[in-house]
């Protein structure tokens, strides 16, 4: 089983979203049980309880999706080397081709953070620096496109 790599505070938020999850299920047993108390049809014409089922299934869906991604997390620290790209650093670079310079940081395995310049270890992007160094040139496919990259710093 391949493990998927958490920094501490996305494994809290990845914990906080199966507990409302969790009772997003529960709630919608309630509003089923009620539909179907409320309703002197029989349950196949309640609208309410075929709703009540539709989301039940959505959500019960979710969490088991939820506590499998779970089941195979660990915690990792963020980055503190700043000799290679890690899990946690923030990586300045420079596409070859247009010149144009960004910063990212390389996040968990799911990014729960709002910060536009953060994203998962796992995105095509974060992939191809994973491991390289400062003044390294790495390349790989982006939406289809070659793409060739010079690492200009790397942070904690």
């Amino acid at each position: 089983m391949t493990k998927l790599y958490f920094l501490r505070d996305d494994l809290n938020q990845l914990a906080a979203n199966i507990r409302e999850v969790a009772e997003r299920v529960r709630a919608v047993q309630q509003d089923m049980a009620v539909s179907v108390r409320q309703s002197s049809e029989t349950w196949h014409d309640n609208f309410g309880y075929e709703d009540g089922r539709r989301q039940f299934a959505m959500w019960s869906k979710r969490l088991s999706e939820l506590q499998e991604i779970q089941s195979r997390a660990e915690a990792v620290e963020p980055a503190t080397n700043t000799e290679r790209v890690a899990i946690g650093s923030r990586v300045t670079f420079e596409d070859t081709e247009t010149g144009n310079r960004r910063t990212i940081r390389i996040g968990s395995y799911m990014v729960f953070t709002n910060a536009p310049d953060t994203i998962s270890y796992t995105a095509p992007l974060a992939r191809i620096f994973l491991g390289a160094a400062e003044g390294d040139e790495v390349a790989g496919l982006i939406n289809g496109r070659k793409r060739e990259y010079v690492i200009l710093s790397v942070d904690c």
